[in-house]
């Protein structure tokens, strides 16, 4: 039973005790032994004999047994999911942790009963709730009155499926990344969806100073609005990729205006507004007789690659914009040495940005440039995608005739390189089983899970990347197609061209 990978022996009418031996499977992923006649303790040598590398996991399923204790330290590590709801263990308040293992099933809606014990006591009327002010459920101030920001936010591919062992880590990460202290968040409801994907509603409460001020400032709701908004937040092997539903100001925020909203346009504006205004009539006629002049005397040559673009770079709201001068800085003025691929869209570059973050940069060629609608219509479906087994977009560049995109950086290159006959480096069976499931799970994602759906087209070894830990990610989805719209009556339509893109590859 060495290579033991799933054990279910749930409904089987067990009696005794849990066998020693099953900390000697290291390979073990799932131990279910729920709803049997189990009793003795809990044997905490089933984790802690394994010795987990970071994407390996661990499920423990012991609910509704009569288990009456733990033997060992009740502290698993972050790998391991544990479940103990129905067993006598449960009732003990002494042991500590028992509480984080023994919740409800997971998808369902939670209350999180985390209030401290003053809260209690705090006289209702001295909290107005009718101006959504509420007592800080784990304030170290007893009945500190506040109103808090209400934010919905959703994990979309958390490496977990049971979430109370998770809760404290959350919000150490989530205060941590807003630069607020632990007792300023509560996880007021969760609940688990499809994918799957977890997500919850957020209260963040302002902290308590000398003045005990009740309410956030402009400024600092500004600056907490910012960093959801902008995806600034550290990634999160544990917690992946995340989404903001709803930033909702209510009570003393609801008419709240930020500094760059709403303001009055000052007469040294205006000004400006009308010499620019004048300047470029003035340059388009130079521009018009220009291009008349050259059609009339019969000048065709090709244009130069910056001449194709005319129009003003856009930007799109929640995309990280480069211009063309940080891009040339980031790869050294685009040095054949931080070369490191070409396919049909063009040159990648290895990059590094001013923060040290070191990211891949796929600089388009002149014959693969598309129209700037096509362009920022791609950058939108890029933008949406989000899945740990996808390469994530972290930005783009579209100035001086250019277009770039700009991907998270994978250190261990291609699945392809790693496979092909040259390569020094080689692939366990283990490996390539994780490989192959992490690469299904990206494809799953953009076929089933993806708003719109996507078919990629072009799956072969290549567009499978590699992180430092050697987890799969796929790649260019620049091949990618929608999948079809419904038609006007609601039918969907008689085809889908299934026509493979890309260039030709072997299936090896």
């Amino acid at each position: 039973m060495t290579s033991s990978y799933c054990s279910d022996l749930s409904d089987n009418q067990l009696k005794g005790s849990i066998p020693g031996s099953f900390s000697d499977l290291p390979s073990l992923q799932t131990l279910s032994l729920k709803n049997n006649f189990l009793t003795g303790p809990v044997p905490t040598n089933i984790w802690q004999n394994m010795s987990f590398s970071t994407s390996a996991r661990l499920k423990l399923d012991l609910r509704n047994n009569s288990f009456s204790s733990i033997q060992g330290h009740l502290n698993p590590p972050v790998n391991v999911t544990l479940r103990l709801e129905g067993n006598p263990v449960c009732k003990n308040a002494n042991l500590l942790n028992v509480n984080l293992f023994c919740g409800s099933e997971p998808g369902e809606d939670k209350m999180l009963t985390n209030f401290n014990d003053s809260i209690a006591n705090c006289p209702i009327q001295a909290c107005p709730t009718d101006n959504f002010y509420e007592y800080v459920p784990a304030s170290p101030l007893p009945c500190f009155c506040a109103a808090p920001l209400r934010i919905g936010y959703r994990l979309k591919s958390p490496s977990f499926s049971y979430f109370p062992p998770y809760i404290q880590p959350l919000e150490v990460y989530l205060t941590s990344s807003l630069k607020l202290s632990r007792y300023q968040l509560s996880i007021d409801t969760y609940s688990w969806e499809k994918g799957p994907r977890l997500r919850m509603y957020l209260k963040l409460f302002p902290s308590i100073n000398v003045n005990h001020s009740s309410t956030f400032n402009v400024s600092e709701v500004q600056r907490i609005r910012h960093l959801y908004t902008s995806w600034t937040f550290p990634g999160s092997a544990l917690f992946g990729p995340y989404e903001l539903l709803n930033f909702t100001l209510l009570g003393p925020y609801a008419d709240m205006k930020f500094e760059n909203e709403n303001q009055g346009i000052s007469k040294g504006i205006l000004v400006a507004v009308a010499v620019g205004g004048v300047a470029c009539a003035v340059a388009m006629s130079v521009i018009i007789t220009i291009l008349i002049t050259r059609r009339y005397t019969g000048n065709r040559h090709a244009m130069s690659r910056k001449c194709l673009y005319t129009k003003v770079s856009m930007r799109l709201g929640g995309v990280k914009y480069f211009t063309f001068k940080e891009m040339a800085l980031a790869t050294d003025n685009f040095n054949s040495s931080n070369q490191v691929g070409q396919g049909g869209y063009g040159k990648v570059y290895k990059g590094t940005l001013p923060d040290k973050t070191v990211v891949a940069i796929k600089r388009a060629e002149e014959g693969s440039l598309q129209g700037q609608k096509e362009f920022f219509t791609e950058i939108k479906l890029l933008s949406r995608l989000h899945h740990r087994n996808l390469v994530s977009l972290v930005g783009y560049c579209d100035e001086e005739g250019e277009q770039m995109l700009v991907y998270e950086f994978l250190p261990n290159g291609t699945l392809r390189d790693w496979l092909s006959a040259k390569s020094k480096r080689s692939l366990n069976f283990g490996m390539r089983l994780r490989i192959a499931l992490g690469s299904a799970k990206g494809i799953l994602y953009l076929h089933t899970e993806a708003h719109p759906p996507v078919f990629h087209l072009d799956i072969k070894a290549s567009n499978i990347l590699l992180d430092s830990k050697l987890n799969a990610k796929v790649a260019d989805f620049g091949l990618s197609r929608l999948a079809p719209a419904l038609e006007d009556e609601g039918a969907v339509p008689d085809h889908v061209s299934t026509v493979v893109r890309g260039t030709p590859v072997s299936l090896l």
